[in-house]
């Protein structure tokens, strides 16, 4: 338990090193974009969402050997920009108890962006639930499970937060924030994360994926060159 406790708090940490660099204001190549800055300053100034983890804040919001049930409470963990959807802005919020067999973990993701001058917002979580939903899967949310209608998501309130749930190949709570990191940023995105930052005995967890998705394995840079020089030389691949 001890060494999963360690590893789940590097991979956190590792996300908070990342986005603490990419929303500062100088420029750089993993800057968040100027719509996702207008947007953040927006999030920033509502109240139920201002509250953002500082570095200590996170590791004594994470589980301990002698803490294994809580959650992030008020706050949020600011995670990095989206390269791919480079105008929204996501945030965490988490809640565990790794007293059960088998432990019992959920990630939610809000990710705002602004239409036109107005913030909007969607939801997804990542869990293993119970019932029903009794395994490792990723569905739609329209609020953080407090059922507070006035605080939803700035969502649409049709939104289907029971079905569809999505199988995810996890099978403890530091595979799932794999599967997370996976799911936000892409094969090449999270194969940086994971190897440019130092997490405790990582890679037994990066293996189990490895019948799922090779993480430490693909080059989207290599792809895209490849695709290019094939259309080039007029090439056609069924």
């Amino acid at each position: 338990m001890d060494e999963m406790l360690k590893t789940l708090k590097d991979l956190l940490t590792a996300l908070w090193s990342e986005q603490n660099k990419s929303w500062a204001m100088a420029a750089g190549s993993n800057r968040a974009s100027n719509q996702a800055l207008d947007a953040f300053r927006k999030v920033s100034s509502l109240a139920r969402y201002s509250n953002h983890l500082k570095r200590e804040e996170l590791h004594a919001k994470l589980p301990t050997p002698d803490k294994l049930a809580s959650d992030f409470g008020s706050m949020r963990l600011l995670l990095p920009p989206i390269r791919r959807a480079s105008q929204f802005v996501p945030l965490l919020w988490m809640k565990y108890d790794l007293r059960t067999t088998p432990a019992t973990i959920s990630l939610y993701v809000t990710l705002f962006c602004l239409d036109q001058t107005d913030l909007r917002a969607i939801g997804f979580r990542l869990e293993n639930g119970e019932g029903a939903h009794e395994f490792y899967h990723a569905q739609i949310v329209s609020d953080l499970g407090s059922s507070d209608v006035a605080h939803q998501l700035l969502c649409p309130a049709w939104i289907p937060d029971s079905q569809p749930s999505f199988p995810v190949p996890a099978d403890c709570p530091v595979s799932l924030i794999l599967c997370l990191i996976l799911t936000l940023y892409g094969l090449k995105e999270a194969a940086r994360i994971c190897t440019v930052h130092t997490v405790h005995k990582l890679q037994p967890y990066i293996a189990k994926l490895e019948p799922y998705v090779k993480l430490l394995a693909h080059d989207d840079d290599q792809d895209a060159g490849a695709a290019k020089g094939s259309k080039k030389s007029g090439k056609r691949h069924k």
